[in-house]
């Protein structure tokens, strides 16, 4: 492991940001856009920084204390949004719809994140479903491109299962996963 790695890896932390911060889940969710583009992967815009309703839509999480950014080295390499909000366009597809879940979206790393702290994503989930089980929650839940097979099995190594797919031509994402809370 470089000195890099090692530095990035002792300061790594996260915090719950506030909306005078989103341009530091900006960051991170724009560096994974612009990846996802060049390997012709069709899963997010080309920008989030400049689509005023995903920005909006980030502050107004952000507001709810949401949007969690991982640090290391002073510079943000990752975000997540985790919420009890459902996607309307998802909601038919879930299983038990009685079940109190909270959703996973927008997790994000960025290319320095990749680099200098691998696992990062994996470890981002695992905060996520620890913050799910302190909120009251009994699965973890997050949708994600139905295409995207490389993604599926991401996910699926890490214990979640597949529970539906909601195919709506508006839309790229729509396999379901979630996971049990423990």
């Amino acid at each position: 492991m470089s000195v890099e790695n090692v530095t990035a890896v002792r300061s790594l932390h996260h915090e719950q940001i506030d909306p005078d911060q989103i341009h530091d889940a900006l960051e991170p969710l724009d560096a994974a856009a612009r990846w996802l583009k060049e390997r012709g992967v069709e899963q997010w815009p080309d920008s989030f920084t400049y689509s005023v309703e995903r920005t909006d839509k980030l502050i107004e999480e952000a507001e709810r204390g949401n949007v969690f950014v991982w640090y290391a080295m002073n510079r943000p390499m990752g975000t997540a949004t985790i919420t009890d909000w459902q996607d309307p366009d998802f909601a038919h597809g879930w299983p038990d719809q009685n079940v109190a879940a909270q959703y996973v979206m927008r997790l994000a790393v960025s290319q320095t994140g990749r680099r200098l702290l691998p696992g990062l994503g994996a470890r981002m989930l695992e905060y996520a479903q620890t913050l799910a089980e302190i909120r009251g929650a009994s699965v973890l839940r997050l949708d994600c491109p139905k295409r995207n097979e490389r993604l599926h099995r991401y996910y699926y190594e890490r214990g979640f299962d597949r529970v539906g797919t909601v195919d709506l031509s508006h839309r790229r994402s729509g396999a379901l996963f979630q996971r049990r809370i423990r």
